[in-house]
């Protein structure tokens, strides 16, 4: 035990000269070194919160984490674990485990805090509670925009594919009268619904009254004028 307390001293050296990593590889010689029995417990934990604070000062938050959480295992309390469950909550936060650094927080036993002690946990409390308050409102914000999400996806589908369903069958309505010749872009108020269809050539038919038929040549005339190209038909790719 005696190798370990020179390393753990080593350690509090190397800290004292801002040589971070160097302690804490001293505290981890210190720690391999210890034997059983309670007083060998109480130099544990003393080694272990101090690596638990190389961890946290070289930014290392899960090895920090780790580290406090060997403290509290070995379950002596006092000091120490007041300690471990602080700089856990410490290392919690820069995590962004809320709802644990809360947790290890309202553990803490406040007879064994220092005044500053427990200023610093009072100032992270509020931190953690505003922090679950405002997941708790991006959630119910989130489920609210997914919802109108779906509503809005939902409408667009139905103004796609209601107009066309019926296999392709187009209604148009008119103003009471004939239906028109042809189909209309854009219906009028009205009573009357004609079912348009298309063949393959584009040509409209339906349930309306049929076109008159063309009036004859005259004589030395030619045949019927040629059908003008319309608009609707697809040119050939070349």
């Amino acid at each position: 035990m005696s190798s370990a307390t020179a390393f753990h001293d080593a350690g509090n050296r190397k800290f004292k000269d801002g040589q971070f990593e160097n302690a804490k590889k001293c505290y981890q010689m210190a720690l391999q070194g210890y034997g059983a029995g309670p007083e060998a417990d109480e130099q544990r934990i003393k080694s272990y919160n101090n690596l638990a604070l190389m961890h946290y000062k070289l930014q290392e938050w899960r090895e920090c984490e780790g580290a406090c959480s060997h403290v509290l295992d070995l379950g002596l309390g006092g000091s120490g674990e007041m300690k471990a469950l602080l700089r856990r909550a410490m290392a919690r936060k820069e995590l962004k485990n809320w709802q644990e650094m809360l947790l290890d927080l309202n553990t803490i036993d406040p007879s064994q805090c220092k005044v500053m002690e427990l200023k610093q946990i009072d100032e992270l409390k509020i931190q953690a509670t505003q922090h679950l308050d405002d997941s708790e409102e991006e959630e119910e914000l989130e489920e609210s925009s997914g919802e109108r999400v779906g509503n809005e996806a939902a409408n667009a589908l139905v103004n796609k594919y209601a107009p066309t369903a019926g296999a392709g069958n187009l209604e148009a309505k008119g103003d009471g009268g004939d239906a028109p010749n042809g189909p209309s872009n854009s219906p009028t108020n009205g009573s009357r619904v004609v079912k348009l269809s298309f063949t393959d050539s584009g040509k409209p038919t339906g349930n309306g009254p049929a076109p008159s038929p063309p009036a004859p040549p005259a004589d030395g005339e030619e045949g019927g004028a040629a059908l003008a190209q319309g608009e609707g038909e697809e040119e050939e790719e070349e």
